[in-house]
C-alpha cells in the first residue's frame, strides 16, 4: 500500500509538472507569436519603401544617362521622384532572447519548430545587415549634400529657366557624381532585401503556423 501511495504521488506530481511547463510553453508560443506579427507588419512596410527607393534609383540612372553639358531642370524635373522614406527594421526578438538565454526554448518540444526558429534567427540578422547598410547611406552626407545642393540652387536661381543646361547656370555637379557613385552601390543592398524578403516573410509564417498548431492559438 505504501508503495502504491508513493507511486500515485510520484504519478500525480509528474503530470502537475507536465501541466505547469505545458502552459509556460503556451505563454511563450503566445508571445513569440505576436513578436512575428510585428515582424512580418514591419518587413511589409520595409519592402513598400525598398521598391519606391529602387524606383527613384532607377529615375536617377536615367538622368545620370544625359551629358552634364545637355541636362536641364526640365530634365530633372521629368524624372524628379518625392523623397522616399525606408522605416528602419527592428527584430523583436523578446522572446526569443528571453527563451534563449534561460534556457526554455527546451519547452518547446516541437523540433521542426525549433529547426525554423533557428533558420528565423539566422536570416533575420542577415536581412537586419541590408536594412542597416541602406540607413546608414540615408544618413550619409552623400545623400545629404546631393539634397542640400538642389534646394541651394533652387534658392540662388528662383526665376531659372527650365530649357537652359544647368552647367552654364552654374549647377554645381560635384555632389551629384558622388550620389551617383553611392547610388549605384546602394542598389546591390536593396536588391538583397527584396531577395531575402520572401524567405524570411515565409519562415515566419511557418513558424507561427506551428505555433497555432501546436499551442491550439487563434
Amino acid at each position: 500500500m505504501l508503495f502504491l501511495a508513493v507511486f500515485c504521488g510520484f504519478l500525480a506530481e509528474n503530470q502537475r509538472e507536465h501541466y505547469v511547463e505545458h502552459k509556460r510553453a503556451k505563454d511563450y508560443a503566445e508571445m513569440m507569436k505576436d513578436d512575428l506579427l510585428k515582424d512580418t507588419a514591419q518587413l511589409g512596410g520595409l519592402m513598400r519603401g525598398i521598391e519606391n527607393l529602387l524606383q527613384a534609383q532607377k529615375n536617377k540612372e536615367l538622368l545620370w544617362q544625359i551629358s552634364t553639358d545637355k541636362i536641364t531642370w526640365a530634365d530633372i524635373e521629368a524624372l524628379r521622384n518625392p523623397r522616399v522614406d525606408v522605416t528602419p527594421f527592428f527584430w523583436n526578438d523578446a522572446t526569443y532572447s528571453q527563451m534563449k538565454s534561460s534556457g526554455n526554448l527546451r519547452l518547446f518540444r516541437d523540433k521542426e519548430l525549433i529547426k525554423k526558429i533557428a533558420l528565423y534567427e539566422s536570416m533575420i540578422k542577415g536581412f537586419e545587415f541590408w536594412n542597416k547598410s541602406i540607413q546608414e547611406f540615408l544618413k550619409s552626407d552623400y545623400y545629404f549634400r546631393s539634397e542640400v545642393n538642389e534646394e541651394t540652387f533652387l534658392k540662388n536661381n528662383p526665376s531659372i529657366d527650365k530649357s537652359k543646361s544647368l552647367k552654364t547656370l552654374g549647377y554645381n555637379f560635384d555632389a551629384w557624381s558622388e550620389s551617383n557613385i553611392i547610388g549605384k552601390n546602394i542598389i546591390g543592398y536593396q536588391l538583397g532585401l527584396r531577395e531575402d524578403y520572401p524567405h524570411v516573410n515565409k519562415i515566419a509564417e511557418e513558424i507561427i503556423s506551428l505555433l497555432n498548431k501546436n499551442y491550439h492559438l487563434k
